[in-house]
């Protein structure tokens, strides 16, 4: 019999909103999840300041960004210390989806080969590949040729997690681009794939859950990231050329090859709520 997959979520002490909302949602759908304690900003130690959160660096991240990266490296930390072979990892402002234990369930009992499964769906325009990987409890697991915005929810290998912590690509950019953009270092090593429809959503990105309290804070990040490399538009002026030749043209080829040869096409991957 296989063994029931270990469920995770990310909550920093004090959000206690957050807390009651994933609490309820897995007594609900009857899961058992262990929370893990995030990381704050106050955490985060000088060095990794310096060398991670220093906007004249080509990749770099916010304060806020880079403790919800160390957080899910936390959850990843105390998946392997299980021994299990997969565990799922959510954000405290994922929607689940009443599906979910039916997938998780088979998804333990089928033992897929992939490394990444990403659960969430953004809501937004992502190329993906002609047909699909496989299969589970009605669920299509493809392969993204494009990059996929959002963490909030997923499923990591042993492998992945292993591979995850011992590079530092969690530490030098946001997490869905270090995981889930299949042109980063990291996605193309590790066998990902996007669960099409999607089984949670963050609570922001559906009209009608806009609670104040779950509001993402990865967005907030992001504006203070705007602002701040405003502040240092002339020492990041190299880097956003080299952005450019990157973004639009390496990431920009090989995506027009999926497309024209692979027969990739955009869509947006709905939420299955039930």
């Amino acid at each position: 019999m296989s063994r029931p997959l270990p469920i995770y979520y990310l909550n920093v002490e004090g959000w206690t909103e957050r807390l009651q909302f994933m609490e309820r949602q897995f007594a609900d759908l009857q899961l058992p999840v262990q929370r893990i304690a995030g990381v704050t900003p106050a955490d985060v130690t000088p060095a990794d300041l310096a060398r991670y959160c220093d906007p004249r660096r080509y990749f770099w991240l916010t304060l806020v960004e880079f403790a919800l990266n160390l957080s899910h490296l936390r959850a990843m930390r105390a998946f392997l210390d299980t021994g299990a072979d997969f565990a799922a990892i959510f954000e405290d402002d994922a929607v689940l989806s009443r599906s979910l234990p039916t997938f998780l369930s088979a998804f333990a009992e089928a033992q897929p080969a992939f490394d990444l499964v990403k659960l969430e769906t953004f809501g937004q325009p992502v190329r993906l590949a002609r047909g699909a990987e496989a299969e589970i409890a009605g669920v299509r697991l493809r392969r993204p040729r494009d990059y996929s915005a959002g963490s909030a929810g997923y499923i990591v290998s042993r492998r992945a997690a292993e591979t995850i912590l011992s590079r530092d690509d969690m530490r030098r950019m946001a997490s869905d681009e270090a995981m889930f953009n299949p042109f980063r270092p990291l996605a193309r090593e590790l066998r990902m794939v996007i669960a099409d429809p999607g089984l949670c959503m963050q609570a922001d990105r559906l009209p009608d859950r806009r609670e104040a309290a779950l509001a993402s804070r990865v967005g907030e990040a992001r504006q203070t990231r705007a602002q701040i490399e405003a502040e240092h538009r002339w020492q990041r002026l190299p880097w956003r050329v080299v952005l450019i030749l990157d973004r639009d043209i390496r990431m920009g080829v090989q995506k027009t090859w999926h497309q024209k040869v692979g027969g990739a096409k955009k869509q947006t991957v709905a939420f299955k709520a039930d």
